[in-house]
């Protein structure tokens, strides 16, 4: 049976993949996801968040879960950069 914390760590890896497109910089999220879990005590960074999500939110509170990437440049090539 999987732990949750080996459940974190599977999701660790699946988020901080990197997509392998020539305008996308390299080689950032390893030592991002590296410097986090440093913070969070060497564990998933994953299960840190849900546990500080579990012990913070009360029934019926809202949570938004925002997610998002991209630079200046890259977000430039699509028109998307609105400062």
């Amino acid at each position: 049976m999987t732990t949750n914390e080996e459940f974190g760590n599977t999701v660790d890896q699946l988020i901080s993949l990197e997509a392998r497109v020539p305008v996308l910089a390299q080689n950032v999220l390893k030592p991002l996801m590296d410097a986090a879990r440093n913070l969070v005590g060497k564990r998933s960074v994953t299960m840190a968040a849900a546990d500080g999500l579990v012990n913070r939110l009360k029934k019926g509170d809202v949570l938004f879960i925002i997610t998002g990437a991209g630079t200046k440049e890259t977000l430039d090539l699509f028109g998307n950069y609105h400062p």
